[in-house]
Order: structure tokens, then sequence, then C-alpha cells
């Protein structure tokens, strides 16, 4: 189960955000396509052999 996706901007600024494992961010944000910088990403999973939900953080370059 997926429990969230976020991106932020390099401000810190959440920019987008779901828990639909079948969506995925296309690089707009306010009906404007973003930059080709790099965004951070936070995760948070529930799996079947964790008691814990697992996390990831880590950093991606939008490439257009």
């Amino acid at each position: 189960k997926l429990n969230y996706f976020r991106v932020y901007n390099r401000w810190g600024e959440l920019i987008y955000e779901t828990t639909d494992l079948k969506s995925g961010w296309d690089g707009i944000y306010k009906g404007v396509p973003q930059n080709m910088e790099t965004y951070v990403y936070q995760a948070e999973v529930e799996t079947y052999s964790d008691a814990e939900p697992v996390k990831k953080t880590g950093y991606f370059k939008l490439l257009r």
C-alpha cells in the first residue's frame, strides 16, 4: 500500500502528492511545466513482510 508519494521543489514547496500507485508526476505544477532541475521525493509504503512502514527519500533531475 502506498501511504504517500510527494515531490518538493528546491525551496521545499510541496508540488505533488498522491496515494495512487498507478499515478505519477508529469512535471507540471499549477498548470505550468516545471524547470529542468533537481527535485526531492518522499515515499512511504506498507508491505506484507514489514510491521513498520518503509520510508524512502531521494533526489531526481527532471528532464524534458
